[in-house]
């Protein structure tokens, strides 16, 4: 009897453990499908123009891959995106991301990976470039938040500034570090 117990038994639990296994293969067969079924749209290779109301060009960007959600969303891989001043009085900025999400109607871009912007030296404007691991934009206010380390530096110049953390206003042109600042000059380094 005791063996037809225990017989009885390991059958039940190979049964319970293969009922699990065939649950666990449904249920993640089923959240891939429902994923992939809130993708509207992929494509790679993308270029785009955006014009402001007069007609002149506002930003131009690339990226390798994206896909369009169902909810309007937007996620975008291997981007570089080039944004120009309206009144031209300074150069354009460039930025380049590993990884971005655009969402809330292009309200907000969340970049991720290695994000880098740039602003060439001009006659009203110095040289700068920025460096950070994620940088949130809000196109309406024109604001740019980050709460990782941010490297400031101008280029091929020995200034440097860290900060963990960072709002700036690229309209007003301002920018708070928010804690650990540092500011670093070496006369033997070229950035």
């Amino acid at each position: 009897m005791i063996n037809l117990t225990k017989k009885v038994y390991i059958m039940a639990l190979f049964m319970v453990v293969l009922l699990a296994i065939c649950l666990f293969y449904f249920t993640s067969m089923q959240t891939s499908t429902q994923n992939k079924s809130n993708i509207l749209g992929e494509a790679t290779g993308l270029t785009i123009h955006q014009f402001n109301n007069r007609g002149i060009i506002h930003y131009i960007g690339t990226a390798e891959k994206g896909i369009r959600y169902t909810n309007e969303n937007t996620a975008l891989t291997d981007i570089a995106l080039t944004v120009f001043n309206q009144n031209r009085t300074v150069p354009p900025w460039h930025l380049k991301a590993d990884h971005a999400l655009v969402l809330n109607q292009n309200q907000q871009i969340n970049l991720n990976g290695h994000v880098v912007i740039i602003r060439n030296k001009h006659q009203h404007a110095r040289a700068i470039q920025l460096q950070t691991a994620k940088l949130q934009l809000y196109t309406n206010t024109h604001i740019a938040k980050s709460d990782q380390k941010v490297w400031i530096s101008e280029p091929h110049t020995q200034n440097v500034t860290s900060a963990t953390g960072m709002v700036a206003n690229w309209q007003a042109l301002t920018a708070h570090l928010l804690t650990k600042v540092v500011s670093i000059y070496d006369p033997k380094k070229s950035h």
